[in-house]
């Protein structure tokens, strides 16, 4: 009986806070598609666009602030049962900034617009920063990479994903 309530609390936290982010993303995508038209978050047909009337923009808000509420959300309940400071720390730096920033980036390219060269500029600075604060790959099929490699790597591996 032990090990099944073991196992249970194992597996918990990879239902629970996938189900959270995905909830929270169509719930947030519904409001997203009533707020934004109202703040000029409007994409007009034409160009290259294919629908027919206009549509709202900037969904992707939706999707990063769900993500950022349920990695809140596990970390505050990490934080509280196992007072690991550290954990929530490094959670905060390697993803929480860099998500944040992708979401910022992303909703000044819907309101403004930016060129696909700006939008890579910014992906590449937030797994940047990622690398920085120890999001890294330092071994490569057992050979242990130097640092600018690790970073380049990295830095793709982050992007491309």
């Amino acid at each position: 009986m032990q090990d099944l309530m073991t196992r249970i609390q194992t597996y918990i936290p990879l239902i629970l806070f996938p189900g959270l982010g995905c909830f929270m993303s169509c719930f947030l995508t519904m409001v997203c598609i009533r707020v934004m038209p109202v703040l000029g978050f409007i994409d007009y047909p034409g160009g290259r666009h294919i629908h027919q009337k206009p549509v709202p923009k900037a969904g992707g808000t939706a999707i990063v602030t769900a993500f950022l509420i349920a990695l809140t959300v596990y970390g505050l309940m990490r934080f509280s049962s196992d007072n690991n400071y550290e954990f929530i720390e490094k959670i905060s730096r390697q993803v929480f900034l860099p998500a944040l920033f992708l979401g910022a980036v992303g909703l000044y390219d819907d309101r403004i617009g930016l060129s696909a060269k700006l939008k890579l500029a910014g992906q590449v600075m937030a797994a940047f920063v990622a690398w920085l604060f120890d999001a890294k790959m330092d071994v490569l099929l057992n050979w242990e990479l130097p640092f600018y490699l690790s970073c380049a790597f990295s830095v793709i591996w982050i992007v491309a994903f």
